[in-house]
């Protein structure tokens, strides 16, 4: 009975978490203008410049928001606003996108991201979109940059700001920062909406597996990891940090003078604690990654005989290379099935086995 209540309040306890993870407090704007609180789910800036996903509660139905559906929405400090504006990059089409605020006063920046940064530069009615140059994989321009030619047009009534434009930057800060002192100039007010720190997710994850071969070959491994992500700046890539346990017995092939050629097995284990970062390549449900890094940790050799003069068994640290590759399916929340291929010291055996991200 005590294990079962256990289980009940570890379950309760993992839900709670699970249904707090991935988002902040924010708000939508409706199309008749009135602001409905909740919580907005935590991506990438690319995903926010195309849809909002939003839910009034927690335990809440999760819904999706398009620039069309709503005015806009808010996370934490940060406002997006709803553009229909004119692409002059794809043919003057219609484009719709959430644009995130930097600036307001007589002109209002906002930025957002599709294949690249880009701006928008508001005056009452009027729109423009701001972009820099790009070049094709030959190294020509293939698009001539005209955010500066914006930037001129509107300070020239500002002598202070002469010629200012040709030193401003394709960034945030560097464009902000103009946009704000014409502002100061021409009406003697505006203001700057800073970006707020990106907010660290931390999930720990539980993986043991193994994979038994002919003879006595077979690996065994386990391990427990911290995965870091910042879902603002890319949800697919995360730094890793844990301990691994590894025991890989192959066979060893030696030859001497005084004997006849002749093998024996070998048991390598590996106790280290690994850095790597790691990239998955696809969120869904069937998760491809690699990661590349370096580890410290005690290695132990132990050579097993069959008669015959064998190699001492060794015992060190070392600091390695930590590379690999592999896939995760996931069978229901949280657990996972994993086949793993893992370089450290040696290229190991590949593994299948059972991992757990709380």
């Amino acid at each position: 009975m005590k294990l079962l209540r256990c289980l009940v309040i570890l379950c309760l306890f993992h839900n709670t978490l699970s249904a707090q993870k991935g988002f902040d407090p924010g708000y939508i704007i409706n199309l008749n203008r009135d602001t409905v609180k909740g919580f907005i789910q935590i991506t990438e800036e690319k995903n926010l410049s195309a849809s909002v996903h939003f839910k009034k509660e927690l335990s809440g139905e999760l819904k999706e928001y398009f620039p069309g559906d709503v005015s806009g929405f808010g996370i934490n400090q940060e406002m997006y606003t709803s553009f229909s504006f004119r692409n002059t990059i794809n043919g003057n089409r219609m484009d719709t996108v959430f644009a995130r605020q930097l600036v307001s006063g007589t002109y209002n920046l906002f930025t957002f991201e599709k294949s690249d940064m880009f701006f928008l530069l508001q005056k009452d009615t009027s729109i423009f979109l701001l972009y820099d140059e790009s070049q094709d994989g030959a190294g020509e321009i293939d698009l001539v940059g005209n955010f500066r030619n914006y930037l001129n047009f509107i300070s020239v009534p500002c002598e202070s700001l002469k010629d200012r434009y040709k030193s401003v930057g394709y960034s945030e800060n560097s464009i902000g920062e103009f946009v704000q002192k014409t502002n100061n100039c021409l009406s003697g007010s505006s203001q700057v909406y800073s970006r707020n720190k990106q907010k660290l997710e931390i999930t720990p994850i539980i993986f043991a597996g193994g994979f038994p071969l002919s003879g006595q070959n077979a690996q065994y491994t386990a391990n427990f990891t911290l995965r870091l992500t910042w879902p603002r700046v890319d949800k697919k890539l995360s730094v890793n940090i844990g301990v691994n346990y590894s025991s890989t017995t192959y066979k060893t092939a030696q030859s001497e003078a005084l004997n006849p050629y002749y093998q024996y097995y070998t048991t390598e284990q590996i106790s280290s604690i690994p850095l790597t970062i790691q990239y998955n390549v696809l969120l869904t449900r069937v998760q491809p990654y690699f990661y590349l890094g370096c580890s410290y940790g005690k290695i132990k050799i132990d050579n097993l005989g069959t008669g015959f003069w064998i190699a001492p068994d060794e015992s060190y640290n070392s600091f390695n290379i930590v590379g690999g590759l592999g896939v995760e399916v996931r069978v229901v929340y949280g657990l996972f099935v994993r086949a793993d291929l893992r370089f450290e010291s040696m290229v190991k055996y590949p593994v299948i086995g059972v991992s757990y991200h709380f």
